[in-house]
């Protein structure tokens, strides 16, 4: 049976500090995430947990944090917009402080830092990249800063009002990362058994020839995400397992 790669789509929102995008000066007050292929968007909140009026700020987020590990614990690629830049780090910020241990390894793509080697965009801003790629999902309108600055004073009321927010911001990632995967390389990323390279898909139609000074590679284009690949065998040993080109 053919392995499902599993890649999680995911967000965070930060605050109730100093400085809501430093990990030693605020804490994570909620995280969003969705599995591909699976119609729900997922969340945790700070408020899932313990009264956070009977608790000190800086660790509202030690249990969330620990649960949202596990979860990457079970993808093979997670996918975020800046956030290699800016969520991911800022997590480990917040386990390192904690003493939490690391999760598991994992493939990382960031569609900020791919649409920016991709396509020389005037801004790769999350909302202008769904609007002028017109994906089904944009990024919708926040409460900045109010939301972010009442956190300290009413936790309950301004962090349920984030997590639409922070579920808008999966969706929109999501569509925007479908839209830039025939364009990104990603080498060896998704070869899963033999599917194609980019989204592990088994639909790849073969079309012509890819020549290297040495060799002549098949060459295939995927019917499920477009991205073109090459078979790993030579036209004359051509074997089922693709790379990428």
């Amino acid at each position: 049976m053919t392995k499902k790669r599993k890649t999680l789509f995911f967000d965070i929102e930060t605050g109730a500090g100093v400085n809501g995008f430093k990990s030693d000066l605020s804490v994570a007050l909620c995280i969003c995430y969705k599995w591909e292929h699976e119609p729900k968007v997922r969340s945790m909140s700070v408020l899932d947990y313990d009264d956070l009026h009977n608790m000190p700020i800086p660790v509202w987020d030690m249990k969330m944090l620990l649960d949202f590990s596990s979860v990457i614990n079970q993808a093979d690629v997670i996918v975020g917009h800046y956030s290699k830049g800016f969520d991911k780090a800022y997590l480990n910020g917040r386990m390192l402080i904690h003493g939490l241990p690391p999760h598991s390894p994992v493939k990382h793509i960031d569609t900020c830092f791919e649409a920016r080697h991709i396509g020389r965009f005037s801004s790769n801003r999350l909302g202008h990249l769904g609007k002028v790629l017109n994906t089904d999902h944009v990024k919708l309108s926040n409460g900045w800063p109010e939301w972010w600055m009442e956190v300290g004073r009413n936790p309950d009321r301004e962090i349920k009002k984030m997590i639409p927010y922070c579920k808008g911001d999966v969706l929109a990632t999501e569509d925007l990362y479908h839209k830039l995967v025939p364009y990104m390389t990603n080498k060896g990323l998704f070869s899963l058994e033999g599917g194609c390279p980019q989204c592990g898909g088994h639909y790849l139609q073969r079309r012509g020839t890819y020549r290297t000074l040495g060799s002549v590679y098949p060459r295939f284009q995927c019917q499920g995400c477009g991205k073109w690949c090459r078979g790993t065998g030579k036209e004359s040993h051509y074997k089922p397992e693709y790379k990428d080109i």
